[in-house]
């Protein structure tokens, strides 16, 4: 449910200003008036979207997230909105590019490939550098 609620909020701070996304972002969802939605579900998903826009793994308000999550969820929040940056980048919002471009956990290792033609337009330099982070993340390996 969170993962998907992340996924439907992925470009929420598209429109807003580059120098000021990750803390509005941050701090609208956090704060965010949701029926239902328990305040460690609503640090999760800033926390993920926090990610999801590049912000440091410290979060704009760090004590709250804290208090709220556990480290085990931090760190799934951070490496799900490290998925939603790299599938973003992969699909560079086209489903037929991100169709041709593959994202598999295997062995502990997290494997990046793309279909014959579309590596070079798929696994550039920024692709590489957000999948490492979310291989890090993880704590994988990263093959591409």
């Amino acid at each position: 449910m969170l993962t998907a609620a992340a996924c439907n909020l992925a470009d929420l701070g598209a429109r807003l200003h580059p120098d000021h996304r990750v803390e509005l972002v941050f701090d609208q969802v956090l704060r965010a008036p949701v029926a239902g939605q328990t305040h460690a579900e609503r640090a999760f998903l800033a926390a993920a979207l926090n990610a999801r826009y590049g912000g440091d793994a410290a979060t704009p308000e760090p004590e709250a997230v804290n208090r709220l999550l556990d480290e085990d969820a931090g760190r799934r929040a951070r490496a799900l909105g490290q998925a939603i940056r790299l599938a973003c980048d992969l699909s560079g919002r086209a489903p037929q590019l991100l169709a041709n471009a593959r994202a598999v956990v295997t062995k502990g290792e997290l494997r990046l490939s793309a279909t014959e033609g579309y590596a070079d337009v798929l696994l550039g330099e920024q692709t590489r550098r957000r999948a490492r982070a979310l291989a890090e993340t993880m704590g994988l390996s990263l093959a591409i």
